[in-house]
């Protein structure tokens, strides 16, 4: 089901049916507001189990154009939440300690690949962690001088 799921930013995760689907997504800041504007978030991040690459286990994809994020190519703040909606909904089974991997950005040419692993216990969820590699792609410096008034 479409559910919204956080660990201190909220986003609302849409399951999709397969890579198609995820391809044809385009974003429209213009109905964006109109449809989410008064919604408990409007942070999408939707995903399906068809990949691209044989060691992924979900293609996902994220906007929050109101954090003036069109599109993040790797967003770990979501991946955690992500691998306890799968496990939850019994979208990825195990026991124990499960991991899984999220290819995401491959639609902006920025692919990225985030491990997720979930600990539970009991049936419940007892842990979430992520990881994954970065690379450096930008610098910059920000100088700042006081005016003394007259």
């Amino acid at each position: 089901p479409m559910e919204v799921v956080s660990c201190g930013a909220p986003f609302l995760y849409i399951p999709l049916k397969d890579l198609a689907a995820m391809r044809r997504i385009r974003l429209r800041p213009d109905a964006w507001d109109g449809v989410l504007g008064d919604f408990e978030t409007s942070n999408l991040f939707v995903f399906t189990q068809e990949v691209e690459n044989s060691g992924s286990t979900v293609h996902s994809r994220m906007f929050a154009p109101g954090l003036g994020i069109a599109e993040d190519p790797a967003t770990g703040g979501a991946s955690g939440p992500l691998g306890g909606y799968l496990v939850h909904h019994g979208m990825v089974k195990g026991s124990g300690t499960i991991k899984m991997v999220s290819e995401q950005g491959i639609e902006m040419g920025r692919p990225s690949f985030s491990g997720i692993e979930i600990d539970q216990e009991n049936g419940q969820i007892t842990g979430a962690r992520i990881s994954g590699r970065c690379c450096y792609i930008a610098d910059g410096a920000l100088e700042l001088s006081s005016l003394e008034s007259v």
